[in-house]
C-alpha cells in the first residue's frame, strides 16, 4: 500500500502543448529551472506539474527533481503515445499496466520490463481504463517493421519517457503509474497525426488523469 499522506502529488508532461489542459487552469509557475514547475490543485491534492522536455534522460532527471524537492507520494507521467497494438484505436487512454525500455539491454539485466504497482492497477475498473503494456524509447516507432518488432515484444503502445520515470522512481522507493492517450497510429505520417489531434486528445486525458487521482485519495 501506497503512503499517500502527504496529499501530494508529482505530474510530469514532456510537452507543454501535453500539459495545456492544466496549465489553462489556475496553475501557477513557481520555478523555472531545471524544469519548468506550476503548482496547482485538484481538491485538497498538491499538484506540481513539470515540463520534462522528450527523451529518457530529461524523463529521469525531471523525475528526480520532483523527488528531491516537493515532497510527493507518487508521480503521474501523462503524456501522448503511439499506438502499436490493432485493439486500440486513437483518442483512447490506458494505463501501463508493464514498461520496457526496449533500446535498453546489457549481459547483466537484459532488457528491462517493470510492472506498475497494483494500487494503480486495481483503480483502472473505476474508471473504465484499458491496461496498456508500454514500450519506452529514445526514438519513434515509425516503420511498420519497428511496431512489428515492438508487437512481437507484446508492447502495445509506445513513447520516450514513461520508463524511465517509472525507473526513477523505484530508485527512489516512491511510485509512479504512466497514463497515455494515443495520438499516433501510422508510420507514415505520425507526427502529423500528433498534430492534429493532440489538442483534442489532451483534454480527454487530462479528465481521467484528474479523476484518476481523486480515486488513489479516496476513503483515507
Amino acid at each position: 500500500m501506497l503512503n499517500l499522506k502527504n496529499k501530494r502529488i508529482g505530474l510530469i508532461f514532456a510537452l507543454k502543448k501535453e500539459a495545456k489542459p492544466f496549465l489553462d487552469k489556475n496553475y501557477i509557475l513557481i520555478r523555472e529551472e531545471p524544469y519548468k514547475t506550476f503548482k496547482g490543485n485538484i481538491d485538497d491534492i498538491e499538484v506540481f506539474l513539470t515540463l520534462s522536455g522528450l527523451g529518457k534522460v530529461r524523463a529521469s532527471s525531471c523525475t528526480q527533481h520532483l523527488i528531491e524537492n516537493y515532497d510527493i507520494d507518487f508521480i503521474v507521467n501523462a503524456g501522448s503515445c503511439g499506438g502499436i497494438c490493432p485493439k486500440f484505436k486513437l483518442g483512447d487512454v490506458l494505463l501501463a499496466s508493464l514498461c520496457i525500455e526496449y533500446d535498453f539491454k546489457s549481459l547483466r539485466e537484459g532488457t528491462p520490463s517493470i510492472p506498475v504497482n497494483n494500487f494503480f492497477l486495481s483503480k483502472t475498473n473505476i474508471l473504465n481504463i484499458p491496461l496498456a503494456v508500454l514500450g519506452s524509447a529514445d526514438s519513434n516507432a515509425d516503420s511498420e517493421e519497428k511496431k512489428n518488432y515492438l508487437h512481437s515484444m507484446g508492447i502495445q503502445i509506445a513513447d520516450w519517457e514513461g520508463t524511465a520515470v517509472l525507473k526513477t522512481c523505484l530508485k527512489n522507493k516512491k511510485e509512479a503509474v504512466i497514463m497515455k492517450v494515443i495520438t499516433d497510429s501510422s508510420s507514415k505520417n505520425f507526427e502529423q497525426e500528433f498534430l492534429n489531434n493532440i489538442n483534442k486528445f489532451s483534454y480527454k486525458l487530462a479528465e481521467k488523469v484528474e479523476n484518476f487521482i481523486r480515486i488513489c485519495y479516496k476513503n483515507l
